[in-house]
């Protein structure tokens, strides 16, 4: 019984020294709900998408202009600038206009049709992991993808048929199946154990 009217006197102390303190009452309510609805409103997208993303295409050919629509279609970048030179690319993406840089060579779809290795460079701001890795993953799909188109267009002009073309790019193909957050999503995994932690720093 003590102990319980202790605590009631505890409780009613500290509540009289709260409703006396601004500074308390925001350390306490306040900063902490600001605090998480700003993290909230960070990540509310889930996923990384349309990152903007320069392309200076010096090749100016049909297989360029293929690869320019690929990488636009694509779900994690987007086509936003078109610079004019590889120096106010450069600034964009320090100036976090845009996130990455690819370069066309003018002999581009040239290499291709005679077989020669064909090369697309690109730059991207890797301080930044996430949407680094996001940039870096988006091209890789477009090159492998776009390679591909390539190769099976060569193998049916030679006259191979469409099933062994298509065992002949991929004999071996690999099933994934993600259990938890297929989606990739940011807010199961990133956001609740940050709230947690800034909950911990508040208390």
């Amino acid at each position: 019984m003590a102990r319980a009217i202790g605590f009631r006197a505890s409780l009613a102390r500290e509540w009289r020294s709260l409703s006396r303190s601004p500074f308390a009452q925001g350390q306490l309510f306040w900063l902490p709900a600001a605090t998480l609805f700003l993290l909230w409103a960070i990540f509310a997208r889930g996923v990384a998408t349309d990152l903007p993303i320069a392309v200076l295409d010096y090749d100016r050919s049909a297989l360029s202009r293929q690869a320019v629509r690929m990488i636009d279609a694509t779900p994690g970048l987007a086509l936003t600038s078109s610079a004019l030179s590889f120096h106010d690319a450069q600034s964009s993406v320090r100036q976090g206009r845009i996130q990455a840089i690819l370069r066309i060579p003018p002999d581009f779809a040239e290499n291709v049709k005679s077989g020669r290795p064909a090369e697309l460079t690109a730059w991207y701001n890797a301080q930044f992991l996430l949407t680094g890795n996001v940039v870096s993953r988006e091209l890789q799909t477009v090159v492998a993808t776009l390679s591909g188109q390539v190769e099976a267009r060569r193998r049916l002009g030679q006259g191979d048929s469409r099933q062994a073309v298509a065992v002949k790019l991929s004999p071996i193909r690999a099933r994934r199946d993600s259990l938890f957050n297929p989606e990739l999503n940011y807010i199961p995994f990133l956001v609740i154990g940050l709230a947690f932690a800034i909950l911990q720093m508040f208390a």
